[in-house]
């Protein structure tokens, strides 16, 4: 009988990566998070620490089992190469450190308000016709007013979105960010099991 496959750590860290993105999602998305922030940065920051984690896990359980295969010299050079060419993943990268040893993740909201309002209209004309002979004819014409369904009053409503502090990093939404680093982690991770493991 074959023994069970055990999950790699790594993959373990993504899913929590991954669950800790989608807590803060959903508290985003709820508006009481403007009066406590606590469950978005929370939430958000675990993701970030997560998926930076996984790639810590993959070296610590590969490197001693696949050394021999050059599983060190595979993992540097995939690392570097990623902080070198991808923006995403060596600012996030950083993060998690900066995370966990300096201070919490900077984000600010972005609320966006809609409001809905009604408008009543209707149109009255007074027609007055003299012809030549001088007769004179005034007519009256009145629209029917268009049916106002809408609310007494004008009702609204508001979502926000939570960027990051950091100037150069508020082109997206903060969990689009993270996300995108979660994706690659999930890459790199892949990658190593697939010719690692």
């Amino acid at each position: 009988m074959e023994a069970p496959l055990i999950e790699p750590l790594a993959m373990v860290a993504l899913r929590k990566a991954r669950y800790f993105l989608a807590q803060a999602e959903r508290a985003e998305a709820d508006p009481a998070v403007l009066a406590n922030r606590l469950p978005f940065a929370a939430n958000l920051e675990a993701a970030i620490i997560y998926a930076r984690s996984s790639l810590d896990h993959l070296k610590n359980e590969f490197a001693p089992k696949h050394n021999a295969a050059g599983y060190r010299r595979w993992h540097s050079t995939k690392f570097e190469a990623l902080r070198n060419s991808d923006a995403v993943f060596r600012y996030f990268a950083e993060r998690r450190n900066f995370i966990v040893h300096q201070e919490p993740e900077q984000t600010n909201a972005q609320v966006s308000v809609e409001v809905e309002i009604s408008v009543k209209t209707s149109v009255s004309v007074d027609l007055t016709v003299i012809r030549a002979d001088g007769t004179v004819e005034r007519q009256e014409a009145t629209s029917t007013p268009t049916p106002d369904n809408s609310p007494a009053r004008p009702t609204g409503r508001t979502s926000q979105v939570f960027l990051f502090s950091d100037e150069g990093w508020r082109r997206k939404s903060a969990v689009t960010y993270v996300d995108e680093f979660i994706k690659i982690c999930e890459g790199l991770v892949s990658e190593a099991i697939k010719q690692f493991n």
